[in-house]
């Protein structure tokens, strides 16, 4: 190998050492920043995931589980809600093990004090059982429609009031979570889905000798 070939060998493989030095910063500087982005991203989210919404509060206030965090056992939750009271009622019926179910009735009203926090004013809580036994009312109300229950329109139903009722239906069924809510209930032309609620709360109320209804305000 001559001299000259020597060099330019030399100066070739300086060159690749270079390039890949280049290579390696540009990458090392690249996954600093992904990584740093994911830092922020998920400071963000645990900042969100910390603030208290209006659902979190209602929750604390009432002494009952937050259905949207945390894995819980099955439980059926609808919530009649009338807000130009500010008040409420909640129908819960939840498995507090594999072979034993309660159910409960909240009736509660909600205020504000002078700084603009949400406070409870009364709660009342009844716990009873179904006449017809535990297995005879879930398997009725699964026929009545309650795990096929939709709120495609919920977008659009918000706009058919001002001061309207809310009723929302929470499950919890085999770890899964699932939420249905219809604001401005009395006012959506499509009753279906109300039908199918108002008529579980009815045998509800048979079954359980709950007073539910009146529903609305």
């Amino acid at each position: 190998m001559t001299t000259i070939q020597y060099q330019v060998k030399m100066i070739n493989k300086i060159c690749i050492v270079g390039l890949l030095t280049f290579i390696y910063v540009l990458v090392s500087g690249c996954t600093d920043e992904r990584n740093h982005q994911k830092s922020d991203s998920k400071q963000i989210t645990d900042q969100f995931q910390t603030q208290e919404d209006g659902y979190s509060m209602r929750c604390k206030l009432l002494g009952i589980d937050n259905l949207k965090i945390g894995k819980l056992s099955s439980q059926i939750r609808i919530w009649v809600e009338f807000s130009m009271t500010d008040s409420g009622k909640i129908i819960v019926f939840k498995s507090t093990d594999e072979n034993r179910w309660i159910g409960q009735l909240y009736q509660y009203r909600c205020d504000v004090d002078s700084s603009n926090k949400l406070i409870l004013r009364s709660k009342n809580v009844s716990t009873s059982n179904p006449f017809s036994g535990w297995n005879i009312f879930l398997e009725r109300v699964k026929q009545m429609g309650l795990y096929n229950l939709s709120d495609s329109g919920r977008r659009n139903n918000y706009g058919l009031c001002n001061e309207g009722g809310v009723i929302s239906v929470e499950i919890i069924s085999n770890n899964e979570y699932f939420e249905y809510i219809y604001p401005c209930w009395d006012s959506i032309e499509d009753q279906t889905q109300i039908t199918k609620i108002k008529d579980i709360l009815q045998y509800a109320e048979e079954e359980f000798n709950f007073k539910i209804f009146p529903i609305n305000y």
